[in-house]
């Protein structure tokens, strides 16, 4: 926005948001379309599944309440809100990025963006995805824990590339928090995990009988840490240096895979870390890529 505007009302995008059927993607809680708003693309969801309203109204209200805290730096990892109606439509309207999410990240830089598929690019991506862990694990109104992300690909998927080739988590309908009551832990719902990508205290842990929701231990934060180096390299790829950087990350990322929660390190911790390795190898962008760049390159 080239200036301030209150959020969109329910009157505001019911008379002047244009939604097409252009389809920018979709899952079980909400169907997303390019919307038009004062001559600004504006991507809009819409709930789905009246089944999963209560997913919808979560997202909606982490944006909210990461909008409403004056967080400027983690407002710059997030989506920017644009308005919602949350009446008898589910609708939320968000900033648009041409780019997509983040699990398509391989394409956009190989076939589109072929000039800034580097090693710092798509390390700079990881430390911003360590960063947004970072700050949503010391959030002042609590801990939260990135739930929707049993695999990396899925995981992925919760964030969109900017303009800029900045990450932003996109879709936060599974951010719960910990509190005193559930012990300081927290469940990613009530069904069996299964995989490789999902942390160890995440299984279901007696052999001896099936799954039973009441009997599954919770577990914290440290569940987003197990699953940093798979999430990491896969942004690395396996272009040049690719194998020199991850032998620098080996000790940190060994340690996030460590079989016990509190013997990983902290966010805060990995991220310390990450950036000395940027620095090291000389990887932070000092000719910081602007959106004008990279819309030349197009």
């Amino acid at each position: 926005m080239v200036s301030c505007h209150s959020w969109l009302t329910c009157q505001d995008i019911r008379s002047d948001v244009e939604i097409t059927h252009h389809v920018l993607g979709h899952g079980a809680v909400k169907m997303v379309n390019l919307g038009v708003w004062a001559g600004y693309s504006v991507a809009v969801s819409q709930l789905r599944n009246p089944n999963f309203s209560s997913d919808f109204v979560s997202n909606l209200e982490m944006f909210t309440t990461f909008s409403a805290n004056g967080d400027k730096e983690f407002l710059k990892h997030i989506v920017q809100i644009i308005g919602f109606c949350n009446e008898s439509e589910h609708i939320l309207i968000t900033e648009y990025h041409s780019f997509g999410s983040a699990d398509k990240l391989d394409d956009i830089l190989q076939t589109r963006l072929p000039h800034l598929d580097t090693l710092a690019t798509r390390f700079s991506l990881c430390v911003d995805f360590v960063s947004i862990l970072h700050r949503l694990h010391t959030h002042k109104d609590g801990t939260r824990v990135l739930c929707d992300s049993n695999t990396p690909e899925k995981l992925l998927s919760q964030f969109l590339l900017a303009d800029d080739l900045k990450l932003l988590l996109n879709d936060m309908d599974a951010l719960p928090v910990l509190n005193e009551g559930n012990n300081y832990t927290v469940k990613c719902g009530h069904r069996e995990l299964v995989g490789e990508h999902v942390a160890p205290e995440q299984l279901w842990p007696y052999d001896d009988f099936d799954f039973d929701d009441s009997l599954m231990p919770g577990y914290n934060e440290k569940v987003d840490i197990w699953k940093v180096p798979e999430v990491c390299l896969r942004l690395i790829g396996n272009g040049k240096g690719a194998n020199r950087l991850s032998l620098n990350l080996f000790n940190i990322n060994s340690k996030c895979k460590s079989g016990q929660g509190f013997l990983r390190p902290s966010a805060g911790e990995v991220l310390q870390v990450y950036k000395s390795v940027q620095e090291k190898f000389n990887l932070n962008m000092n000719n910081e890529i602007s959106e004008k760049h990279v819309h030349e390159m197009l």
